[in-house]
């Protein structure tokens, strides 16, 4: 790896985004002061569970008729997210959740914690850190897939690699993730990845404009070369989704890359730490 491409790397990772976390209020019986966190892009709004709760639970409940303030009592597996009426899904890296419904209002990020009413029939429910993680293993397994045709590759087939990635995450250590996924982005014989892993999210005027509605996940096999040997381009990809240079424009770790990038150098570079390259696609707002 060139070092230009290797401090890009570092520098996706470190990506962040400032939260203001704020309790809703009719959880919390008064208003209580929200919490301010640079949260990393790659993370999930539930690995900042832990952090929240110790700062909520420091300050007093209200004093309610005469009785003394008490402790606010806080459960993690009870926090869900939502933003201007909208659950948010903590399965989605948190750049993802930003980038779709909140790039254009400004900074810092203001999420509502919820800590009661959980809405199971828009977000599923995460019963812990074991739930994250068991998510984020499934989701690296299903990237190397995609990549090379097969999960049994450097990196994954250790429990001790496996953890390590996943601490690395959790903890927010470059250094221990980076160690372990270079692997992951190794290919045999200098060759390039079979298949491009992305995911992309259609965020139209209406989507974004009603909390209700769901977003389009586009998901498939897509080559990162063309029949001919020529590398497939982010243009060949939004062509071949029917989204059309023009319409709108694709987002990726709060940047537009140039439509012209190659598919396999997004892959190794912009790839959020699932290994998954998460794709944000906002069109053209209409006149």
């Amino acid at each position: 790896m060139s070092a230009p491409d290797a401090a890009i790397d570092k520098m996706i990772y470190g990506g962040r985004i400032p939260i203001q976390f704020e309790l809703s209020p009719q959880d919390a019986g008064a208003n209580l002061e929200p919490f301010y966190l640079l949260a990393p892009r790659g993370g999930y709004l539930t690995l900042c569970s832990d952090k929240i709760t110790k700062h909520f639970q420091s300050q007093p409940k209200q004093q309610v008729s005469g009785s003394a303030p008490s402790a606010l009592d806080l459960q993690s597996s009870e926090i869900w997210f939502e933003y201007q009426g909208r659950a948010l899904k903590w399965n989605h890296p948190i750049g993802v959740l930003y980038d779709s419904f909140a790039s254009t209002d400004g900074l810092p990020w203001r999420v509502v914690v919820h800590t009661s009413n959980y809405p199971t029939d828009r977000v599923m429910r995460c019963d812990g850190m074991a739930a994250i993680e068991s998510h984020f293993v499934g989701q690296l397994k299903q990237a190397s897939f995609i990549k090379h045709g097969t999960t049994q590759v450097e990196g994954l087939q250790s429990d001790t690699d496996r953890r390590q990635l996943w601490l690395g995450l959790a903890n927010d250590d470059y250094e221990q993730f980076r160690r372990v996924n270079e692997k992951l982005m190794t290919t045999k014989g200098g060759n390039w990845f079979k298949r491009a892993p992305f995911r992309v999210y259609v965020v139209d005027e209406k989507t974004a404009e009603d909390p209700y509605a769901l977003v389009d996940i586009i998901e498939q096999p897509f080559p990162i070369i063309k029949e001919d040997g020529a590398p497939q381009t982010l243009r060949d990809l939004q062509h071949s989704l029917g989204l059309h240079a023009g319409a709108g424009q694709v987002i990726v770790h709060g940047v537009g890359p140039p439509i012209d990038t190659p598919l396999q150098w997004l892959a190794e570079h912009l790839a959020y730490p699932d290994n998954i390259l998460h794709l944000v696609w906002r069109p053209t707002p209409s006149a």
